[in-house]
């Protein structure tokens, strides 16, 4: 059965590289920084990216990690990408209960 989702893949793809490219920097992937990644790389309003965050917090795609910068700041991270998507719908744990009894 398909997932329905809330987000569009391709504003999941932006989220997630402007997750990474904060981590890179060594930086908190807050809510500024991924709405200036998302602004350099397509013409977005702030309120659209907003939008597509909460949209992808409703989707499970990222999380708020449960510290806060000074300020109350939340930051994100992306889901953990070795799971995937079969893992994270619960289809993998219908197949490796099956795989116990056959």
């Amino acid at each position: 059965m398909p997932v329905r989702r809330h987000t569009d893949p391709i504003q999941v793809e932006l989220i997630w590289d402007a997750i990474r490219s904060a981590n890179a920097a060594r930086q908190t992937p807050d809510l500024t920084r991924i709405t200036k990644y998302i602004q350099t790389v397509g013409n977005y309003s702030p309120t659209l990216i907003e939008g597509f965050v909460k949209n992808a917090l409703k989707d499970k795609l990222i999380l708020t990690t449960g510290k806060k910068q000074e300020g109350g700041i939340p930051s994100y991270k992306i889901v953990d990408q070795e799971l995937g998507l079969a893992q994270r719908t619960g289809v993998f744990e219908m197949a490796s209960t099956l795989r116990l009894f056959g």
